[in-house]
């Protein structure tokens, strides 16, 4: 009598057997594991940094901004649309040049991070 309710017994009573997996089929589970991994990483990366990311978030909102301006605003007024890297950022106090300019033009600013001379190239081209 067994001493364990388990029995690794086949179906007709005889010990059935395993055969163990060959390393082709692991090697090719475990890359097949890895390439979902990554996928689910890429597809969720954006998602991810827009949610957490300070910069990504306010990058963004300027982006959407500066794709519906129109040359005059509804009362008349020119745009004029800011376009530029960290210094733009950290060195144009944007809140009091609109407030100076209200007046003669409406000011918006895009501002991008680390951003390459090709970023600016091709970026701008599809900008403008």
């Amino acid at each position: 009598m067994p001493l364990s309710t388990s029995s690794s017994d086949g179906v007709d009573g005889m010990p059935s057997a395993r055969r163990p997996m060959s390393a082709r089929t692991g090697l090719s589970a475990l890359l097949t594991g890895l390439v979902i991994i990554l996928l689910g990483l890429e597809l969720g990366s954006p998602l991810i940094l827009t949610r957490f990311s300070r910069i990504e978030r306010r990058e963004e909102s300027e982006n959407q901004v500066a794709r519906t301006l129109h040359p005059l605003t509804p009362d008349g007024r020119p745009t004029v649309l800011l376009v530029g890297n960290s210094l733009l950022i950290e060195g144009v106090q944007i809140d009091s040049l609109r407030d100076s300019l209200a007046a003669q033009c409406a000011v918006s600013r895009f501002g991008i991070e680390q951003a390459q001379y090709l970023d600016w190239y091709f970026g701008l081209r599809r900008l403008l």
